[in-house]
């Protein structure tokens, strides 16, 4: 991330560095030009905590919409399967309705 790489002595831009751009235009200077943030050891703490939150949070998010996709693709399944059988329940009594 940062300033682009050089390949070949030509800049390259990678997508990630697009990406973390986009999303933040701020942060990317900042790791382009390698500017730390110095925070008094009194808030250091803090800064921790809310990112290890952020973290979890993230992490709870990601597995709720993991559940959602499973669940959508159940649903999708047997809603396939009901019309396989209504479609076969129609066929049975159109030859034996005969």
């Amino acid at each position: 991330m940062g300033l682009p790489s050089r390949r070949n002595n030509k800049p390259m831009l990678r997508v990630s560095d697009l990406r973390e751009f986009v999303y933040c235009p701020r942060s990317w200077a900042y790791t382009a030009h390698k500017v730390q943030c110095k925070l008094p050891p009194e808030e250091i703490a803090e800064v921790e905590q809310r990112l290890q939150e952020g973290l979890e949070h993230h992490r709870e998010h990601g597995e709720a919409v993991c559940l959602a996709s499973r669940q959508r693709r159940w649903a999708a399944s047997w809603r396939y399967i009901a019309i396989a059988a209504a479609g076969l329940a129609v066929a049975v009594l159109l030859v034996w309705g005969r």
